[in-house]
């Protein structure tokens, strides 16, 4: 098995540090690696980040001149929720850390930093994610092979993006098709894109798809003004957590998306809503915001 910290893992990695010599020397030990970083001193020089690039990794400090950790965690899963995040904390700062793993931190570093160490969960994070990736396309395939005849779940999305991608892999259009599936992130359909460049894969999902058969998903929605469309939450989110937006929008009969397209029917944006945002006023599609959002709620 390859080492984790080797080549075959570089990523960009965005570091939010505001001691400019322990940043130095972060990035350092990063860029020995072979990593790109992308550097920031507060929240809001990483949320400017967040929204003109697509890191593989975050690695912030908890602790920031202006803002904190916990925005910067938050202002990344908004951009994609599989992105992970590594923190750097203080000797003994446990309740920090414990709150942040809760909010869907991937691990943490203590201070002072060890660059061995650094890099060793670093490239951990990185490699975790790729097989995450692999994982999302070989399960349904590895059920089939011990038994089991049948998916259940809604999976047309997914097909129609398969085909697409099978018919262009490197389709910027196939990309934004799958980036909408929701739980699929860009990094994520980019990684699904170069999976697609190799022969041998695109042959095992021709083979898995003339096997299964899908089930229909079956949902106790109730059929309102809003079943069937597609709404996107970006930013974050004050007086409900990401999970409670999406079964709010399921229990309307809409679907929850991951990104925003042409096919997006609302956009809910809260405070630090970057790209999805921009994207949606550019599309002309209709933006509204927390409370908003909750009035149309209640009068569904």
């Amino acid at each position: 098995m390859p080492d984790p910290t080797g080549p075959s893992v570089r990523g960009e990695i965005l570091l939010i540090e505001d001691r400019e010599s322990l940043r130095q020397m972060l990035r350092l030990a990063l860029e020995v690696a072979g990593h790109r970083v992308l550097e920031a001193s507060d929240e809001p020089d990483a949320v400017r980040m967040l929204q003109r690039h697509r890191p593989a990794l975050v690695l912030t400090d908890l602790k920031l001149p202006r803002g904190d950790g916990f925005g910067v965690l938050r202002a990344a899963k908004a951009c994609d929720p599989q992105m992970p995040v590594v923190l750097l904390t203080a000797y003994g700062a446990v309740p920090d850390v414990v709150r942040a793993m809760r909010e869907g931190a991937l691990d943490f570093l203590a201070k002072p930093v060890d660059p061995d160490h650094l890099r060793l969960i670093v490239g951990r994070a990185l490699a975790e994610r790729r097989l995450a990736t692999e994982n999302l396309l070989l399960k349904e395939e590895l059920g089939r092979r011990r038994g089991v005849p049948e998916i259940i779940g809604d999976h047309e999305a997914i097909r129609a993006a398969i085909t697409s991608l099978r018919r262009a892999a490197t389709s910027d259009d196939a990309q934004e098709e799958l980036s909408a599936v929701e739980g699929v992130g860009p990094v994520v359909a980019e990684a699904l894109v170069d999976f697609f460049h190799e022969a041998h894969n695109r042959e095992a999902l021709d083979d898995l798809l003339s096997e299964v058969s899908p089930k229909p998903f079956v949902s106790d929605a109730r059929q309102t003004e809003w079943s069937g469309k597609t709404i996107v939450f970006t930013g974050s989110l004050e007086t409900m957590s990401r999970d409670e937006a999406k079964a709010q929008a399921e229990r309307l009969g809409a679907r929850a998306a991951g990104s925003v397209s042409a096919k997006t029917d609302l956009v809910v944006a809260g405070p630090g809503a970057g790209s999805k945002l921009k994207k949606a006023e550019e599309l002309g599609i209709r933006v509204v915001n927390e409370a908003e959002w909750a009035q149309i709620v209640a009068d569904a």
